[in-house]
């Protein structure tokens, strides 16, 4: 789920929220939201978000949420 080569997808839910932001979200797990793109590997998203905060725990929320998605090719 956390390897460097992951691909996360924002699902529809996560793009409405992209749009309509009606959730309550950190200001790390919005940011992350926006960045997922679905062809860019989590090494590069996480480098260009720096280490602030767990990373790890936000992504995790944003999955759980319903909001992104692993993509297919990338489940292991």
């Amino acid at each position: 789920m956390f390897g460097d080569d992951a691909i996360y997808a924002r699902t529809p839910a996560g793009q409405r929220e992209v749009v309509f932001d009606e959730r309550k979200l950190s200001g790390l797990e919005r940011r992350f939201l926006l960045m997922v793109n679905g062809n860019t590997p989590l090494r590069a998203l996480l480098d260009l978000i720096g280490a602030e905060g767990n990373v790890a725990a936000s992504i995790r929320r944003l999955v759980d949420l319903g909001l992104l998605d692993l993509k297919e090719q990338d489940r292991q």
